[in-house]
C-alpha cells in the first residue's frame, strides 16, 4: 500500500486504489477540491474520476496530514504547501486570513495538490560520468529546459551522484538549497529521498540568502540550486562564482540563445568551466555552445 493513502479519509483511498492501485503506479500528482470533480495527473495527462469529495473528508485530510493539530503547521501551511513524511508535498488552497501576529495563514481550506515523491535514480549517471572524464574535476553545471521537461528530477539525481562519488570519481561535499522542498523532499530537516553521505541539504530557505549561508557556513565543494532566476539569485550564484566554489543550478530557456538573454546567468554564462544540459521531455542530452 502507498504511504500516501494512509493520509487520506478512508472512501477517497479506497476510490483511488480502485482507480490506480495500492501502488499508485504512474500517478504524479492527486488533486482534491471540495464539491469538485477527484482528478489523478498521470504523465499521460489527467483521468478524471467521478467522486465529488465533501466538507467533512477536506477536514479529514487535513486533520491526518497535521497530526490532528493544524496550529502546529501553520507556518508551514501560511508558505502555502506542507511536506509529509515520505517526502511527499501537499499544496493547499482556499481562504486566507491574517493572524494576531500578522502570519498570514488559511481560514478555510478547500482544495489539496498531493504531489507524490518518487525517485529516478541513475538517471544522470552517464552525462555526470562524461562530465568529469571531459574535464578531470567538476565544472560549473547549467541544465536547462522548459516547464516540465526534468530538470528537477535531474539536478536531484546529479547531486546524489557528486555527493555518492564512484570509483573513479571521489565525492565531493555539497550544499543543496531546496527552497520550496523539491529536490531533497525533507520531513523535518531530514532528506526523504536518496543522496550520498556528503550533502547537507538547507530546506524551505529562500535561493538568495541560502547560497550565501551555505557558502560561508558549510564549506562546500558544490553548491546546488533549483531554478536560478531574478538579480538577486544572479548576484548570489555571481558571490559563489567568485569564492571559487562550483555551482549546478537548473533554469528555464528552451535554448542556449534565451540562456544569453538572462541578466542573472550573464557570469555563469562567460564560465569557459561550464557543462550545459539540455532537457526535453525527460530526455537529456550535453548541449554546446
Amino acid at each position: 500500500m502507498h504511504q500516501i493513502l494512509s493520509y487520506l479519509p478512508d472512501r477517497l483511498a479506497e476510490i483511488i486504489t480502485e482507480e490506480a492501485g495500492p501502488d499508485l503506479e504512474g500517478v504524479n500528482e492527486i488533486r482534491i477540491r471540495k464539491g469538485k470533480v477527484l482528478v489523478l495527473k498521470t504523465k499521460e495527462g489527467q483521468k478524471e474520476i467521478q467522486y465529488y469529495p465533501g466538507e467533512e473528508e477536506c477536514s479529514r485530510l487535513l486533520e491526518r496530514i497535521s497530526d490532528h493539530s493544524v496550529y502546529s503547521i501553520a507556518n508551514e501551511l501560511s508558505a502555502g504547501f506542507i511536506t509529509v513524511k515520505g517526502g511527499h508535498r501537499i499544496g493547499v488552497a482556499g481562504e486566507m486570513t491574517e493572524s494576531m501576529n500578522q502570519l498570514q495563514t488559511f481560514k478555510y481550506i478547500s482544495a489539496f495538490s498531493i504531489r507524490i515523491a518518487r525517485e529516478f535514480k541513475f538517471t544522470s549517471d552517464e552525462l555526470m560520468t562524461e562530465c568529469w572524464r571531459h574535464y578531470g574535476r567538476w565544472p560549473h553545471i547549467l541544465i536547462y529546459g522548459p516547464p516540465g521537461s526534468g530538470k528537477t528530477t535531474f539536478i536531484r539525481d546529479a547531486v546524489r551522484f557528486i555527493s555518492t562519488g564512484t570509483d573513479a570519481i571521489p565525492a565531493k561535499t555539497v550544499s543543496l538549497i531546496d527552497e520550496r522542498s523539491e529536490i531533497a523532499a525533507c520531513y523535518k530537516g531530514v532528506p526523504q529521498l536518496t543522496f550520498g553521505p556528503h550533502i547537507d541539504v538547507l530546506d524551505k530557505c529562500p535561493k538568495t540568502r541560502g547560497m550565501k549561508m551555505m557558502l560561508r557556513s558549510m564549506g562546500p565543494d558544490v553548491i546546488a540550486v533549483d531554478e536560478i532566476g531574478g538579480q538577486a539569485d544572479g548576484q548570489a550564484a555571481d558571490e559563489i562564482l567568485s569564492a571559487g566554489v562550483k555551482i549546478i543550478v537548473t533554469a528555464h530557456a528552451e535554448s542556449v540563445e534565451e540562456l544569453l538573454q538572462k541578466d542573472e546567468l550573464s557570469s555563469l554564462m562567460a564560465h569557459k568551466d561550464l557543462f550545459l544540459i539540455r532537457c526535453q521531455d525527460c530526455s537529456y542530452q550535453i548541449d554546446t555552445r
